[in-house]
């Protein structure tokens, strides 16, 4: 029984060790909802459902067309591999270009709340409207748009990231932009204002600035 306990224990070691130190190709969830299961198959239990653009790193492929994957809390389990997005590091970056390039054709659009395009925006809106055109579904509130994709600090923005900060009345997330370069992000700011462009060292942005998200 000890001989036994002790080659399980170090069997599943190993495989901890396996999934730690290899290099996993990055993915991100397509679809609204995605249920992961246990096994590679639709009759067998769902563990949890995860959502559109949810980053998992793949650790294999069935030829089935399932894919297991890891959880940024090191769980593991089975998706189908239709709904998974390849994250590719030289695309990626060319349509957070595009997206950032993209922004500035608004610029001086009208901001009326709960619209989301295409002639008027409020600042959700704004950014779902923007990464649809490229392909993203994002929730429509700013809170949501908080919970997808990856955290990225501030010193690490790229164009084309999320930008997140509260408003006046309130240290919760309230208010979305998205981020240019050279410290400055493009958003749906107020209906005196509209499509506007704003530095984040500004004092009130720097202020409000509460966290930033990767999607593409």
């Amino acid at each position: 029984m000890q001989k036994t306990i002790k080659i399980t224990l170090c069997l599943a070691l190993l495989l901890t060790l396996s999934i730690t130190a290899f290099a996993y190709e990055k993915a991100y969830v397509s679809c609204d909802v995605l249920n992961v299961r246990v096994s590679p198959n639709t009759d067998c239990q769902v563990i949890k459902q995860i959502t559109t653009n949810t980053p998992v790193d793949i650790i294999y492929t069935t030829d089935t067309g399932w894919c297991s994957v890891l959880f940024e809390d090191n769980t593991t389990g089975f998706v189908c591999a239709t709904y998974l997005r390849m994250a590719n590091s030289t695309s990626s970056s060319a349509t957070g270009d595009a997206i950032a390039q993209e922004a500035h054709n608004y610029l001086g659009y009208k901001y009326v709340y709960g619209t989301a395009g295409p002639n008027t925006f409020d600042c959700s809106g704004f950014t779902s409207y923007l990464y649809k055109k490229y392909g993203y579904s994002l929730p429509r509130v700013s809170s949501s748009q908080a919970t997808v994709g990856s955290v990225i600090a501030k010193s690490e923005l790229k164009k084309g990231d999320l930008v997140f900060f509260s408003n006046s009345s309130t240290s919760k997330i309230g208010h979305v932009g998205i981020y240019v370069g050279d410290g400055e992000f493009i958003h749906a700011s107020t209906s005196t204002r509209g499509v506007v462009k704003d530095k984040l060292s500004s004092d009130y942005y720097t202020k409000h600035y509460i966290t930033a998200r990767r999607i593409v």
